[in-house]
């Protein structure tokens, strides 16, 4: 798994004033946060499925969709399927990819897929979205 790091006592002091701070800059920051990250994540998405079998390939650009997630202890990129196959992206990225054949919802087969393929895409852009969101924080920490 690839990692963007920022320093844990940074972070939490910069948490600690965000909470002591009006709600709406909260909300900025979370909404800033998304704005930074969109741009890149979909690239991301978009790679990682271009490695797949070409029958889930479309499915996967439109379906996998980039969120951005603000906790205590982090900021997160995370993939989801939106579509209504509920695909297990996590295991897709691990190289297993388990499916009906031809539709036949009885008989489910696990085929093999490149893995790491997410990852890989995430990986090239890590210094990037690292940029992005430390731009964010640091214009953000300004106002608190």
């Amino acid at each position: 798994m690839t990692t963007v790091t920022i320093d844990t006592a940074d972070w939490r002091a910069f948490q600690a004033r965000l909470k002591e701070a009006d709600k709406s800059l909260a909300t900025k920051v979370r909404r800033r946060l998304r704005e930074a990250a969109e741009p890149l994540s979909k690239e991301v998405a978009e790679e990682g499925a271009d490695a797949m079998p070409s029958g889930i390939v479309d499915y996967l650009k439109g379906n996998a969709k980039p969120r951005v997630s603000m906790t205590a202890s982090a900021v997160q990129l995370v993939l989801q399927d939106r579509g209504k196959y509920g695909v297990q992206l996590a295991k897709l990225n691990e190289g297993n990819l388990r499916h009906p054949l031809f539709g036949r919802k009885k008989h489910w087969f696990l085929q093999s897929v490149a893995a790491e393929s997410w990852t890989e895409a995430f990986a090239k852009r890590a210094d990037d979205i690292k940029r992005e969101l430390i731009d964010v924080l640091d214009d953000v920490a300004k106002e608190l």
